[in-house]
C-alpha cells in the first residue's frame, strides 16, 4: 500500500478515536458495514472520495485534515500552482488534485482530475 494511503488510514482511526466514536457508530453513520469501515482504517485502500467527504462531515473536520493531517489556513483566496495541489491517486489511471486544499470554510471542492489514456 502506498505510504500516502497508510497515513490516511491512520488518520481516520486517530480522528475517530479523538471524536469518541466507535467503529460501529461510524460505520452506521456512513451506511456501510463495520467490517468495511474497519478495512478503511486498516489498509486505506478503495476508500471512495464520497466516503472521505462523509467522514469529514461526521467528524466535523475539513477533508484536508483527513488527506494531509493539516488544517487549512487561508480564508481570502488560495493559489495552487501547477502540480502543487494536494493529490490523491485512488484508481489506476486517475489522479485527483485539490485546487483549494488550503482554503478553509470552502463550500465546494474544486478538483483537477487527470485521466490517463488507455
Amino acid at each position: 500500500m502506498p505510504d500516502e494511503m497508510r497515513q490516511i488510514a491512520h488518520r481516520l482511526k486517530e480522528i475517530r478515536e479523538v471524536c469518541g466514536f466507535s467503529a460501529d457508530e461510524t460505520a452506521a453513520r456512513l451506511g456501510v458495514s463495520t467490517a468495511r469501515y474497519v478495512g478503511y482504517e486498516e489498509n486505506g485502500e478503495n476508500i471512495p472520495i464520497s466516503v472521505l467527504y462523509a467522514l469529514a462531515n461526521v467528524y466535523g473536520v475539513d477533508i484536508t485534515e483527513l488527506l494531509t493531517g493539516n488544517s487549512p489556513r487561508l480564508s481570502d483566496y488560495c493559489v495552487a500552482k501547477r502540480g502543487r495541489g494536494t493529490g490523491v491517486d485512488r484508481y489506476p489511471g486517475y489522479h485527483f488534485e485539490s485546487l483549494a486544499y488550503n482554503f478553509k470554510r470552502r463550500i465546494m471542492e474544486p478538483l483537477m482530475v487527470t485521466v490517463e489514456p488507455e
